[in-house]
């Protein structure tokens, strides 16, 4: 089986969250729902802010590293580069989805909590991180 790259992963993720925003701030509407009570829009911005998951998606493809290092070594006093990395890499995702749901919803109107698609999202990174890692002492 080949060796799965996660910082290439992480770059990529990276460059398809960037892009997908420039694209998205030329086709959403003038006002856009970021924060939402279940299905319901409950804060609504400039569309300026379709920025704001990539900027934070950036910070924290450079910051996630060395955040998640030191709570695993707090954790249990060492730490795993590879489990660094697919921890930061499943963040990425996170903010990609959070992209992707923003702009379905302001251009679909998709309809589904934003809060089971990341629980659902988390279970899956759970069970491919533990098939990932099983094997290893962290």
């Amino acid at each position: 089986m080949k060796k799965i790259n996660f910082c290439k992963a992480t770059t990529i993720i990276l460059i398809i969250n960037v892009i997908l925003s420039i694209v998205l701030f030329f086709v959403v509407p003038d006002n856009i729902a970021i924060q939402w009570v279940g299905t319901t829009p409950s804060n609504a911005v400039d569309s300026y802010y379709i920025f704001l998951v990539p900027i934070l998606s950036v910070l924290f493809a450079f910051a996630g590293k060395p955040i998640f290092t030191m709570f695993l070594f707090r954790l249990w006093n060492r730490t795993n580069e590879h489990l660094v990395t697919y921890l930061n890499l499943c963040l990425q995702v996170v903010f990609l989805t959070c992209e992707i749901y923003i702009g379905l919803y302001n251009l679909c109107n998709f309809n589904v909590a934003i809060s089971i698609i990341l629980i659902v999202e988390l279970m899956i990174d759970v069970v491919i991180g533990l098939k990932l890692f099983h094997n290893q002492s962290i």
